[in-house]
């Protein structure tokens, strides 16, 4: 059955798959295995992948959709809401992966509890680190704040 495509482990690859198989059946287990590991922050968010690299021949046209997977690489979705389909997937570095995450705990805009004069603070998630950009008087400040940080 994996004979067509060469890259499932068999014994002209010292039985080990290729770095694009694993990349192609890691994107499958943790959207539809619930027992995967990653299946919460995938297939449980409701992430799927596109049909055409699912079930008989999704690896075939994975490959050709993708290509190889270069070295030092793994499978990226540019925009992380949304499944794997071929407009949102690309080969990406750790650099790029670690500045591709959804918003983590903290960031964002929220409310200092005992502060009277500036209560609304927002911080940001820049480089794996949290940055305070400031204390506002109004929630629509820090937002605004926020935005911008964003954006940029």
């Amino acid at each position: 059955m994996n004979s067509i495509h060469g890259h499932a482990a068999n014994a002209a690859n010292n039985y080990r798959p290729s770095r694009t198989y694993n990349s192609w059946t890691s994107m499958i287990s943790r959207c539809y295995r619930e027992n995967s590991p990653g299946y919460k922050n995938y297939g449980g968010r409701g992430i799927q992948v596109c049909a055409q690299w699912r079930g008989r021949g999704g690896f075939e046209r994975f490959l050709k959709d993708m290509g190889e997977r270069p070295i030092g690489t793994t499978l990226d979705r540019k925009r992380n809401n949304l499944g794997y389909i071929l407009s949102n997937c690309r080969w990406s570095n750790d650099f790029v992966q670690a500045n591709n995450r959804r918003q983590r705990r903290g960031a964002g805009v929220s409310k200092h509890k005992t502060a009277k004069a500036r209560p609304w603070f927002a911080r940001i998630y820049w480089e794996g680190k949290q940055v305070l950009l400031g204390y506002f008087r109004t929630r629509e400040e820090a937002c605004d704040a926020y935005n911008a940080a964003k954006a940029h």
